[in-house]
């Protein structure tokens, strides 16, 4: 039993260090790459990227599924909202709690970088750069937005996805912000996605 606390424990720890030194790999990475359309580019989806843009879509596809279906399918749809606010927030709940606890800071200001044009690096001291907000709004939404709309679920990985990556290109966020949103996002959407389903009978799409 010791033995497999020590190997966790060392696991762990070189887990970290790995995705310290890879935030650190993927910063040397993209400055090179850097050019004045990649930062207009950026610079948009991480402006327009808002968690209020995020909540509001999600909510609007499951609006447009209640629209032409049967009353009792419509109904069941309606439902599903509550899971989605519950699950949103939850997500910004911990979100809160863990940049408050886990005080890191933000890269633009650990690295200096160079600030990009359109960008606001102004924060409050509490809003500290792990994890991403930003991640954690969208992946948060996101098995709802699957679940509901399978036929673009390409379209909102990839939307998820760029969002994430346009925190890091601008120097608000490590690559490891992002990815723990993401994943902290995920799951708790999913969590509450299957609750919601399980709570009203909905085992299948209606």
């Amino acid at each position: 039993m010791g033995r497999i606390k020590w190997f966790l424990t060392g696991s762990l720890l070189l887990i970290g260090l790995f995705i310290l030194a890879l935030d650190n790999w993927f910063f040397q990475l993209l400055n090179p790459i850097r050019t004045t359309l990649l930062d207009s580019l950026f610079v948009f989806l991480t402006n327009y990227g808002h968690w209020l843009v995020f909540f509001s879509l999600a909510n609007v596809v499951l609006l447009i599924n209640f629209l032409g279906k049967k009353r009792i399918s419509a109904i069941n749809n309606i439902k599903m909202l509550l899971p989605l606010w519950a699950g949103f927030l939850t997500a910004g709940l911990a979100s809160i709690i863990l940049k408050v606890l886990i005080v890191s800071e933000r890269p633009f200001s650990a690295l200096n970088l160079e600030p990009i044009t359109g960008i606001n690096y102004s924060f409050p001291l509490w809003n500290t750069s792990f994890p991403s907000w930003h991640a954690v709004s969208f992946f948060v939404l996101l098995p709802f937005l699957n679940y509901n709309q399978p036929r673009f679920k390409i379209i909102w990985w990839a939307l998820g996805i760029l969002v994430a990556l346009s925190r890091v290109y601008i120097g608000v966020h490590y690559l490891s912000d992002v990815l723990a949103g993401g994943l902290i996002g995920f799951y708790i959407g999913k969590f509450f996605l299957g609750l919601g389903l399980r709570r009203f009978n909905l085992i299948s799409k209606s």
